[in-house]
């Protein structure tokens, strides 16, 4: 099944896609949608704006009919120049995760997910906890000379890159970090942005240059490692045959964007929200059990302002949804963000309550077969940095309470976070 969504630059979309910052008026907007049309069609990416949480389960859950082979594709459509300089990378996204709707989903999923058990998870601990200190004291000893510093350049880039390259054995040294994240967010940007002909270029060479790094990298895996590419190196299916170079680069290419970018972008806006509730923070802060308060807010963020906003789909056979009679082939944009504060979910649904008790699940982290690999990861290395920065720097403010976003189709976060003390 093939995809033809993309964003026309000359209608104008939806005001909740690709905004810079989530404001009050998008939330009436959305809120709006979800009661009226919770079904609609997009006229600028002709994608069908699904807003209510059960529609949004009950799609995820059926991934026979909502299929994900649209889910990496990109919005904005690549001009040949771009394309040629993917083609010449040998640049390929073939089905293997999160666009993967076929029978090997299942043991590719297997391959990844050995990186993100609960037990690795388990043995991280120590080890973010020792990551979230030094974030701290960076903190603390910038904030000494200047009274206007950045939490994401501090903490929220380069903490989560470090974790996952620890979860993923790759923190030996050989990797560079800060190659790794700028490769991260540049790939974000070109496949669920809307850079124009010049900027595409630049973020095409950068996607390339990070697709021959991974190829690179599993050549010289000699296949007897822990690591990432050691494993999947070594990896033969049932009949003993590798997987293909573009499956192999893919898998880690995926791998590599989703464990650092989701998380660096969560606890950005966690930090933020957090930060800004002066009541909050200084609970965290004082709390005996401020790891497990830590946890419930992290779950109300990612409720409220998940990293992820909407996910797509595509139907492999017509479908009616919320009274709407969808064809084959429609492609439909799960407004995830949509989904925590629908009334029928969830009580109170816009306040900010912690210590909610609900036994319905946010779907932040998506739901069924395609649940994210390193939910637990996330929530973890997110609780643990929280607590402790608000335990150390119990006097942080924020300098400014719109900071700058990133806006993508599917991605939302704080890309600078001022912070004083006072």
């Amino acid at each position: 099944m093939t995809s033809s969504c993309h964003w026309n630059p000359d209608v104008a979309a939806h005001p909740a896609l690709f905004s810079d910052a989530p404001t009050e008026e998008h939330a009436r907007q959305v809120a709006a949608l979800r009661a009226e049309h919770p079904v609609s069609q997009d006229p600028a990416t002709g994608l069908w704006l699904v807003t209510r949480y059960d529609d949004i389960r009950a799609v995820l859950l059926d991934s026979d009919t909502f299929r994900p082979d649209n889910a990496l594709l990109a919005i904005t459509r690549l001009s040949p120049a771009a394309k040629q300089v993917l083609t010449d990378a040998d640049f390929a996204l073939p089905a293997m995760l999160a666009n993967n709707s076929g029978p090997s989903h299942a043991e590719l999923r297997r391959l990844s997910a050995q990186f993100f058990t609960a037990q690795r998870v388990e043995q991280a601990i120590p080890r973010i906890r020792t990551l979230a200190q030094s974030a701290a004291g960076r903190v603390r000893a910038a904030l000494a000379a200047d009274p206007d510093v950045d939490l994401v350049e501090l903490v929220t880039a380069e903490l989560p890159g470090q974790v996952l390259l620890h979860l993923l054995g790759l923190d030996r040294g050989e990797v560079d970090l800060s190659q790794l994240i700028d490769w991260s967010a540049r790939s974000l940007e070109l496949f669920w942005g809307r850079p124009d002909g010049e900027g595409q270029l630049a973020l095409a060479a950068s996607a390339a240059a990070f697709y021959r790094w991974i190829a690179s990298q599993l050549d010289a895996a000699t296949g007897a490692g822990p690591d990432l590419f050691s494993v999947v190196a070594a990896h033969r299916d049932l009949d003993g045959a590798p997987l293909s170079r573009h499956q192999a680069t893919s898998l880690c290419y995926f791998v590599l964007i989703a464990g650092h970018q989701t998380t660096s972008q969560l606890l950005a806006t966690a930090l933020r929200r957090l930060i800004g509730d002066a009541e909050v923070w200084r609970r965290l802060g004082q709390a005996t059990d401020g790891e497990r308060f830590a946890q419930a807010c992290v779950e109300e963020v990612l409720r409220l302002e998940p990293p992820v906003t909407t996910w797509r789909r595509v139907l492999s056979q017509p479908a009616t949804l919320a009274g709407v009679d969808l064809p084959a082939g429609a492609e439909l944009l799960l407004m995830l963000a949509a989904s925590g504060t629908d009334e029928a979910a969830f009580a109170d649904p816009y306040a900010f309550h912690p210590t909610r008790e609900t036994k319905t699940p946010h779907l932040a982290f998506g739901y069924g077969r395609h649940f994210c690999l390193g939910a637990a990861a996330a929530r973890t290395e997110a609780a643990i940095t929280i607590a402790t920065l608000a335990r150390e720097l119990p006097g942080l403010r924020l300098n400014a309470d719109e900071p700058p976003h990133v806006g993508l189709l599917s991605f939302n976060a704080p890309t600078r976070i001022a912070v004083g003390v006072f």
